[in-house]
């Protein structure tokens, strides 16, 4: 929930290529927002137009954004025609849009709505007995794509692989390099629980 003092002052937000416009509190995004804060510093056109244009955003993700920072939660589930092919459509659907979140929360360098929508992706999947929120291909390459190297998002998309047997998914095409490199990495660090003992030639060995 909120816990800034609502000022009179609005901005008008224009996203995506269609303009939609949201209109929200000035106080709200600059509050929250480092990137709302220093484009409403004087001098800046936006600051004196009361107009911020983010032509390269999705509409739902500003809609989501402006839900998680006056209600404190973003509640949306990734529609089936959101997926590219019949695995996704059943493996990580709820995740995509989570993800596309984090990324625009990057975006604006909001802090606080970031960590919300990490905790909010991670309690779903504790709760959840299928695999919906799990994080397909689709939506770890919105992440990587969207996020710098050392993201703690990109932590969390290999932690959830790490830790689960989750390796029929990876015949599921486009997984992004990065996050591959990342959860071999992570494999090879956990190498030493597995039996590496080469002296045991026999377990190489074709059956005759």
């Amino acid at each position: 929930m909120l816990n800034v003092r609502l000022q009179p002052s609005m901005l008008k937000i224009l996203v995506g290529e269609k303009e939609q416009v949201f209109v929200i509190h000035e106080g709200v995004l600059t509050t929250r927002s480092k990137f709302f804060k220093n484009a409403m510093q004087k001098g800046w056109k936006e600051a004196e137009d009361k107009i911020v244009k983010l032509p390269e955003d999705d509409p739902t993700a500003f809609e989501l954004y402006e839900q998680l920072v006056y209600a404190g939660h973003a509640e949306n589930g990734a529609q089936a025609d959101d997926c590219c092919d019949p695995v996704t459509l059943q493996f990580g659907t709820e995740s995509y849009v989570l993800c596309k979140l984090y990324v625009f929360a990057e975006k604006l360098q909001d802090s606080k709505a970031k960590n919300k929508i990490m905790d909010t992706l991670v309690d779903r999947i504790e709760q959840d007995v299928t695999i919906s929120y799990f994080p397909n291909p689709r939506a770890i390459k919105v992440v990587y794509d969207g996020t710098p190297s050392g993201s703690l998002a990109r932590r969390l998309m290999v932690d959830l692989y790490v830790g689960r047997d989750l390796t029929r998914f990876f015949d599921t095409p486009d997984w992004h390099p990065e996050f591959m490199a990342d959860l071999i990495k992570e494999f090879y660090k956990s190498a030493h629980l597995r039996d590496t003992d080469l002296a045991n030639k026999r377990k190489y060995h074709d059956l005759e």
